[in-house]
């Protein structure tokens, strides 16, 4: 497209060809109408929606939900009593939807537009803006979805999506700001990897995954390869495209106090349907067993433990939440038996690493431990991993149901984290009712479920990949 500039009373050259690559940055993104763009005292863009909002669903819990002629789903959840409102827009795909080669680019994505601003906003502007008028925005793009959390004062919600809209409808691109951020990220990677630390978690990650995934490590030289055009490039595929696109807003408001700021604001975001992107994961066709680093510069060692089982059932909720009893468990057995029967002084972490609908078990043990302790370490750990595919006890299972009762008591006093976790069971197809649902679940998963999930997770079906840091020889 081509636009034709003209220059004010009190505007001169030099600031036209200052504002220009901004300008054509805002034009060439498609799906902008850009031929009537239009800001209010803000900076941010007017928008007014041609059509009426579409009728909405009304459940029995007074919760509401729109489905927007773009594929947006909104969903309002009014249970909650406070003055300030907790949204989140999200969007399926995040870093899995890109092609390899765009990864560096949307990392350096969102620190970009904020210093480059949106609308008629620079970034200092932008940061201005949304300070005084209390918008607290985060932006994120992980690897399996992308978005905007925001919480903001109720008076100001109409503003709030205002400015979400302008940010995904006219984000600037300052050429400036790419170099320095693109530098700024390649030192960073740059000085990780010169360390003992970043040299070994870059080992575990080469040894687990393929160099075409979405989880291989990006390095200085990837970032140094970023263009505008590749930044402009993400950002289209990543917000510019529905991927069963969801808003969850929880707020002590009405919804007719809404629908407009909806209609206008979120009805009217320039998306264009996109596929699903694939939960396929591409791991390293040939790992190492065991990698052990003798390059620490500390006399002191780390240990992990990482069990794969790579063709494993499809991560949901209700496994999700065994995998939480499962945590509770484990850690448990391991600070018993390492400090209190071994008399360690360490209490080894564990967790889980799978996300939503994808078809792994992915489990990490680690430790920092002394060098003359790792040995022990170790053996401790397999020690307690074999002991729990053996068995669990009643009372071990009963402890962790109650531990995470707890856990989801917590979560559901908090409507940042109820919006998050509604808006991401909603975006991978387990409904809007699975948090209200998650105690009757708590209670139902049975001794069968745990121990079969125990076996997928650490038996024979699964591998264990064992990495050692040591002190340099």
């Amino acid at each position: 497209m081509e636009c034709s500039l003209g220059i004010g009373a009190s505007e001169s050259i030099e600031h036209i060809e200052q504002a220009l690559p901004e300008w054509k940055s805002m034009y060439r993104m498609t799906g902008v109408v850009n031929n009537q763009i239009s800001f209010d005292v803000n900076g941010l863009a007017e928008v007014k929606s041609s059509k009426s909002l579409p009728s909405s669903t009304v459940f029995v819990n007074g919760e509401e939900l729109w489905t927007l002629d773009n594929g947006i789903e909104v969903l309002l959840d009014q249970d909650v009593k406070s003055d300030l409102v907790d949204l989140v827009y999200m969007s399926q795909g995040g870093l899995t939807s890109l092609d390899r080669e765009l990864l560096p680019a949307a990392a350096i994505l969102l620190p970009v537009i904020a210093r480059s601003g949106v609308g008629n906003f620079d970034g200092s502007q932008m940061k201005a803006f949304t300070r005084k008028n209390a918008i607290d925005t985060q932006g994120f793009i992980n690897s399996t979805e992308h978005g905007f959390s925001i919480t903001v004062p109720r008076e100001n919600l109409d503003q709030a999506l205002q400015y979400l809209h302008t940010f995904i409808a006219y984000p600037k691109f300052d050429l400036k700001q790419v170099e320095v951020i693109k530098r700024e990220f390649s030192d960073q990677a740059l000085t990780h990897l010169k360390s003992p630390l970043g040299q070994w978690y870059d080992a575990m990650a080469t040894n687990t995954y393929a160099s075409s995934s979405t989880y291989f490590p990006i390095y200085a030289q990837d970032f140094n390869k970023v263009t505008m055009d590749k930044v402009q490039q993400a950002f289209e595929h990543l917000f510019r495209q529905s991927r069963n696109n969801k808003l969850v807003v929880i707020a002590d408001i009405k919804s007719a106090d809404i629908v407009d700021s909806i209609n206008n604001y979120v009805a009217t975001l320039p998306l264009q349907e996109a596929n699903l992107a694939s939960h396929q994961i591409d791991f390293n066709p040939r790992p190492d067993a065991r990698i052990n680093l003798a390059i620490n510069n500390e006399q002191k060692g780390g240990f992990v433990l990482r069990t794969l089982n790579k063709q494993a059932r499809a991560q949901n909720p209700r496994l999700d939440i065994v995998d939480q009893m499962i945590e509770h468990i484990l850690e448990n057995r391991l600070h018993s038996y390492v400090r209190e029967e071994m008399s360690l002084d360490y209490s080894p972490v564990s967790y889980p690493n799978m996300g939503f609908n994808q078809t792994v078990t992915d489990w990490v043990i680690e430790s920092q431990v002394a060098v003359q302790d790792l040995p022990q370490v170790e053996k401790a750990v397999s020690h307690v991993i074999n002991d729990l595919r053996a068995s669990i006890t009643e009372s071990e299972l009963q402890s962790a149901k109650k531990q995470l009762s707890t856990k989801l008591e917590d979560i559901t006093d908090n409507a940042d984290s109820t919006a998050w976790l509604r808006a991401l069971y909603m975006l991978n197809d387990f409904g809007k009712s699975v948090l209200a649902d998650a105690k009757g679940i708590i209670a139902d998963i049975s001794m069968s479920e745990v121990r079969e999930r125990i076996n997928e997770s650490f038996g024979e079906s699964s591998d264990s990949y064992v990495y050692i840091l040591s002190p340099l020889d």
